[in-house]
């Protein structure tokens, strides 16, 4: 429960709150399951407080000091929260979906008199914890998410601009939709083990930080083709003359013995066919088919939601359809989806 007095302080503004932190440092900071919604809290000195549950709807916290606060299964929806400093801040199951957290949003605005005003200039997740949350449709510039915890977090739609994301694990993540710009993913961490409801986008400098690092199987679910990926292997410095002609010569027969996919593909199907479609998988694969998959157990955002967003990103949906998947309420819903969005299901 959020401390009487600590909301008594904060509901006198920025200035007189930081001024008590000042003066107390050792007072604990307890604001758990307060509703601070539209709350402008820019350069407040929250650090080490415990906001775990708390209702930062469209609060503004630009310029805010979260160093190892806990904003566990916290809500910052539509919030504003640029240039934050948060070392070791817990965001655990938060819900950060459309919250803008860009290193120049209001950055014209004069700082708060008094306010306890980070020096890092950048955004800064390093030693997150954002297992579980919700980022769908955020925004993040020049921040730096260097051994931040991404697993099981859900990425749609979000843009990540000159962003370090050294050591992220990726383990389980939810993409589709998610653009990478200028961003290096070289040390990302399980990559292979996301999961894309659809295709993204990376430029070519974010794609260049991926050249020789294994990671084909990430770029072909990002939506990149063959051709495309082998492309992108003409920019590594290292190759040498022969290897330059060798891959020329794999990109030509690329391009000609693949057609041109010009429509994405979602598979609906029950996890008891599992094994079927791990076949079906395969045969896509070895055919240069880009395809994306439901999942059915993932714990980031509103499963109806994320169904509705796979299918408006891939036009051309397969029903596997079997005894299993006539019972499924799940494959019934995407159907039913399909129609909504006058898609023919195959």
């Amino acid at each position: 429960m959020a401390d009487a007095f600590v909301l008594q302080l904060l509901g006198r503004g920025v200035l007189e709150f930081n001024e008590w932190r000042r003066s107390y440092p050792a007072e604990p900071v307890v604001l758990k399951g307060a509703d601070l919604h539209g709350r402008n809290l820019r350069g407040a000195n929250l650090s080490e407080a415990d906001l775990s549950s708390t209702n930062l709807t469209c609060a503004r916290l630009d310029e805010a000091d979260l160093t190892r606060a806990n904003l566990e299964h916290a809500t910052l929806i539509d919030s504003h929260a640029s240039r934050l400093t948060i070392n070791a801040t817990s965001f655990l199951g938060a819900d950060l979906s459309r919250a803008i957290l860009a290193r120049s949003c209001g950055s014209s605005m004069p700082p708060v008199v008094g306010a306890a005003i980070s020096k890092q200039q950048t955004l800064t997740f390093k030693n997150c914890r954002l297992r579980g949350a919700d980022l769908d449709n955020a925004v993040f510039r020049s921040a730096d998410f260097s051994r931040a915890d991404m697993s099981h977090a859900s990425i749609r739609g979000t843009l990540f601009e000159q962003c370090s994301l050294s050591n992220v694990s990726f383990a389980d993540t939810v993409l589709g939709g998610s653009v990478f710009v200028d961003s290096n993913l070289s040390t990302a961490e399980n990559l292979p083990q996301a999961f894309h409801r659809g295709p993204s986008l990376l430029d070519q400098k974010t794609l260049r930080t991926l050249i020789g690092t294994g990671s084909n199987e990430f770029l072909r679910k990002c939506g990149l083709t063959k051709f495309e990926m082998l492309t992108a292997r003409l920019f590594e410095p290292s190759l040498l003359a022969g290897e330059i002609t060798d891959i020329a010569y794999e990109i030509c027969e690329a391009r000609m013995s693949s057609p041109i996919q010009t429509r994405s593909v979602f598979i609906s199907y029950s996890h008891h066919d599992r094994v079927f479609v791990e076949h079906l998988e395969r045969y896509f694969v070895a055919s240069n088919i880009s395809f994306w998959r439901d999942a059915h157990d993932l714990t980031a955002g509103r499963l109806e939601s994320q169904i509705d967003l796979a299918i408006r990103l891939n036009p051309v949906v397969i029903l596997i359809l079997s005894a299993n998947s006539i019972a499924s309420d799940w494959v019934e819903w995407e159907a039913l989806a399909c129609s909504r969005f006058s898609y023919q299901p195959i």
